[in-house]
């Protein structure tokens, strides 16, 4: 009788086991398919996380500061030609070229601002860079130049900077630009005129103020 009824369970579990194993077989799914899925969405929100900027802090706010200069404009009871003279009037003596009114009314429409013309408007205003930065607080001022010279951004100082960081960390220069926002690999690498937005964007990722990436300049 115990012989019996050991027997029929055994037929039992086997009856289920194979019952599981076709149901697993219609749907699809492995035996650890809940693992798998589950390791799938760490996967893919990891992925889109890198994708995803730094913070709030890494953007800047082009928007913000066309309207502080117009406030600082109507203030002083300027014209936007007045404005540009005011604003280039810092450089005078050097022999950079003055900013045209343009580049100030224009700068909301553009999809990139050139950096050196963003730094002097700055200057006019008296604020930081980071004071343009959504949820960033305070920032470095911006230091003080003569008027034989204009303030700009120092490519080779960034790219020292830059790879340095990189080397700390054994990183490729494509795995730096993976964790900047909107560069690329040869943007960081090249030297030449530098955008504002990238600049914030790369004192983000460097941990540093915008205003050690500068420089004076005689042109």
């Amino acid at each position: 009788m115990c012989l019996l009824f050991i027997a029929s369970a055994q037929q039992t579990l086997a009856k289920t086991c194979a019952t599981s194993r076709e149901s697993r077989r219609a749907l699809g799914r492995p035996r650890n398919a809940f693992f798998t899925s589950t390791s799938s969405r760490v996967r893919r929100r990891t992925s889109v996380m890198s994708r995803l900027p730094q913070s709030d802090r890494s953007i800047f706010d082009a928007d913000a500061l066309f309207v502080a200069l117009d406030e600082q404009r109507r203030t002083r009871g300027l014209t936007w030609a007045q404005t540009a003279r005011a604003i280039s009037d810092q450089f005078r003596d050097s022999a950079a070229r003055p900013i045209s009114p343009s580049t100030i009314t224009g700068m909301r429409e553009r999809s990139t601002l050139e950096g050196d013309g963003v730094l002097q408007m700055l200057r006019w205003l008296g604020r930081s860079p980071e004071s343009f930065v959504p949820g960033h607080s305070g920032g470095e001022p911006l230091p003080d130049v003569p008027t034989d010279r204009i303030l700009r951004f120092d490519s080779k100082a960034i790219y020292e900077k830059l790879n340095t960081r990189r080397i700390e960390r054994g990183l490729t220069w494509a795995a730096v630009a993976a964790e900047i926002p909107g560069v690329s690999a040869e943007s960081l690498t090249k030297s030449g005129r530098v955008g504002f937005s990238r600049a914030v964007r790369v004192a983000a990722w460097l941990e540093c103020s915008v205003a050690s990436l500068t420089r004076a300049s005689a042109r």
